[in-house]
């Protein structure tokens, strides 16, 4: 049955009741296939995330039996969707998905990613975890929120120890060494590894290119050092060349990098604070990715820095708690 005639049936219907159809929904009295043509003309099989959500949160929230049948029907197609990502995800990076299987709405609209602390030294890491974004941002999500895991399994363990060549797992052993064994008031808020912002910088930064690509040719600001595209990239747990890094169009609204609180930073043998992540060579002015905050605006991304305390800006001196990529309301 063609979704005309559907559509015109139920006008007539609505004619033929008008008053009583004001107290009940005349598209639950149609047939449940009925029904489920319908979700699946506004959405591409019932796959809510395919489409942006003014195309269907209207109906969403007209009434909880048709809220229900909508995500169930999201969900059941979101389960192979997943199951694709998860694919894509464990045989590249070795990163963690979150959820592993949504059941309801909202886990559906926000998906965490998590990068295993000891990937940060693999030479590939950003191109992993950008390769597993560049499935992610073209979905109509709420939000994708990047963290650094600490282990929590030997199976963790071994899998390190599987894939770090004898060089990087020196560097990793001597960051574990390295990582004081108390911290006060409350070492749990603290990586288990020792991790300063300089670990960290680059991957952020480099978040700008593939929200941005037009910044990669000729917009970065003169002190951004880390172009995820470019084979002079500053960035030494990566310097490979990045021009096969693809350039989805993002669709999420909100990316969020969040971490914990990072160690004290390690000074350069001469004394000096590492020059590309503090240009002033002072702690308080750090190199952040919200520093092309105006730049990041003219493809339609607002960037900004969170600190511990949840205040929200362009620029902070303390320490921060995340970055975030919001996208600007009604840019094409």
């Amino acid at each position: 049955m063609a979704l005309g005639t559907i559509r015109a049936a139920l006008l007539r219907r609505l004619r033929i009741d008008k008053p009583s159809a004001r107290k009940r929904c005349i598209l639950l009295e149609a047939p449940v296939e009925v029904r489920i043509l319908i979700y699946n003309y506004i959405a591409p099989q019932g796959y809510l995330l395919a489409v942006p959500y003014t195309h269907y949160m209207g109906l969403l929230l007209s009434c909880k039996q048709i809220q229900d049948e909508m995500t169930s029907q999201a969900l059941r197609l979101t389960t192979g969707h997943v199951n694709k990502l998860h694919a894509i995800v464990d045989s590249v990076p070795r990163l963690r998905l979150q959820p592993l299987c949504p059941d309801s709405f909202n886990q559906l609209m926000h998906i965490t990613i998590g990068v295993p602390r000891w990937t940060l030294y693999t030479k590939t890491v950003k191109h992993d975890l950008f390769t597993a974004l560049s499935q992610l941002l073209p979905l109509h999500l709420s939000s994708i929120t990047i963290e650094i895991d600490d282990f929590k399994t030997q199976q963790e363990l071994d899998t390190m120890l599987s894939h770090l060549d004898p060089f990087e797992f020196i560097r990793w052993r001597y960051a574990y060494n390295a990582t004081p064994t108390v911290f006060v008031p409350n070492r749990t808020s603290y990586y288990d590894t020792h991790t300063t912002y300089r670990d960290i910088v680059d991957i952020a930064t480099c978040i700008n290119c593939i929200l941005a690509p037009s910044l990669c040719i000729h917009g970065h600001l003169p002190e951004n050092a880390w172009c995820l595209r470019s084979s002079t990239s500053a960035s030494y747990s990566n310097p490979l060349p990045h021009a096969s890094i693809p350039s989805p169009s993002p669709n999420t609204r909100t990316i969020a990098f969040r971490f914990k609180r990072f160690h004290p930073e390690v000074r350069c043998p001469c004394g000096d604070l590492p020059h590309l992540e503090y240009p002033s060579k002072s702690l308080r002015h750090r190199w952040m990715p919200a520093a092309e905050h105006k730049r990041l605006q003219l493809a339609g991304w607002s960037a900004t820095w969170v600190d511990a305390a949840g205040a929200t800006k362009h620029f902070s001196r303390s320490e921060p708690a995340a970055f975030l990529w919001r996208k600007i309301p009604g840019w094409n």
